[in-house]
């Protein structure tokens, strides 16, 4: 009998819930300026593997793995293994200007009995959290996280101009919304640099020569 009643107490139709949305998107970054001095307070073996990542916006897990049978020295390409990605795709990463710099310095401090490219005397980098905490603390950046350097490689690449679809194959965000949260909007820049933009614009088309129609027809039939 109990197994009856439960039977005719079932759902003909799953109930619908309507989900709250989400407000959770971490908007932390830093200026270049805070990240030069956060550099200048973090242990010797670190400033190398945190610049890589300012600049890669790479996740820390990919960096740390990151190998010498990875790096094209001649092609000046890093190549981000499968098995090493998160979202399980390979991609390259071009090594110009810094990151190029990063590489070469590294280079110099090579060891054959570790084939890690960031190390603390050739051993494999673990976990920081300490040492990052400290060195933001001293930097007053209290608070800042190591993945707050992937949002501000993201922002970065948008402030150079790079289009949004070069910067997702550098970063590794499969998708537009998700890399779209990443790119922080700095709200001094969204005053400044984007209105000054605009204005700019405006003016040029101020001053582009218009030829009037009517002179043109004039000109045509007379």
């Amino acid at each position: 009998m109990l197994s009856l009643a439960l039977g005719a107490s079932k759902l003909s139709r799953k109930p619908r819930f309507q989900m709250l949305a989400e407000n959770n998107v971490r908007q932390g970054f830093l200026d270049h300026g805070d990240f030069r001095k956060l550099l200048g307070n973090l242990p010797n073996h670190l400033p190398p593997l945190v610049e890589f990542l300012y600049l890669s916006g790479w996740r820390k897990g990919a960096a740390v793995k990151l190998e010498w049978r990875d790096v094209d020295i001649s092609g000046r390409v890093v190549r981000l293994r499968i098995e090493n990605s998160k979202n399980k795709e390979a991609r390259i990463l071009p090594l110009t200007g810094s990151l190029w710099e990063v590489i070469q310095d590294r280079a110099k401090l090579r060891r054959l009995d570790c084939p890690a490219v960031f190390h603390r005397d050739g051993h494999k980098i673990g976990e920081f959290k300490t040492s990052w905490a400290t060195g933001c603390k001293k930097s007053g950046l209290k608070g800042t996280l190591v993945h707050d350097l992937r949002r501000c490689a993201a922002r970065n690449l948008s402030r150079a101009g790079v289009p949004e679809a070069v910067a997702m194959e550098i970063t590794g965000h499969k998708t537009r919304s998700m890399y779209r949260r990443y790119r922080i909007v700095d709200e001094r820049y969204l005053r400044g640099g984007a209105t000054e933009m605009l204005q700019s614009h405006l003016e040029s088309q101020d001053h582009a020569k218009v030829i009037p129609l009517r002179a043109n027809s004039v000109t045509e039939h007379g």
